[in-house]
C-alpha cells in the first residue's frame, strides 16, 4: 500500500461517452499494462507525456480498483464538451506498442 499519494486526473465526456484521462507513470505506479484494458480505451503517444483515455464502463473500474487497493486517491476534475471529444480520435490503447 501506498500512503499519502494523490493521482490528478481529468474525467472528460461528450454526449456519447465518457474517459478517465490518466499519465503512463500513474499505470506504471499502479502497475498496470495496456493488455489490463479494453481496446475501447485509448492512447496517445504523440504527447509527453502519453496518456491514457480510459473509458467509464469498464476500463475506468479497472485503474480505479487498483488505485483502492494501493491506498491511492483519485483527484478527479470533470469536464464536458457538447462535441465529440477529440479523444475519440485517438488510436486504440492496443494499436501502438508501449
Amino acid at each position: 500500500m501506498v500512503a499519502n499519494v494523490d493521482f490528478a486526473c481529468t474525467f472528460i465526456s461528450d454526449p456519447g461517452h465518457g474517459y478517465l484521462i490518466v499519465s503512463r507513470q500513474q499505470m506504471q505506479m499502479l502497475g498496470l499494462k495496456e493488455d489490463d484494458f479494453s481496446a475501447f480505451s485509448y492512447k496517445n503517444n504523440e504527447i509527453a507525456p502519453t496518456q491514457y483515455a480510459l473509458e467509464e464502463d469498464c476500463d475506468y473500474q479497472v485503474f480505479w480498483r487498483r488505485a483502492q487497493e494501493r491506498g491511492i486517491k483519485l483527484k478527479i476534475t470533470e469536464e464536458y464538451t457538447n462535441e465529440e471529444h477529440a479523444v475519440r480520435n485517438w488510436p486504440s490503447i492496443h494499436s501502438i506498442p508501449f
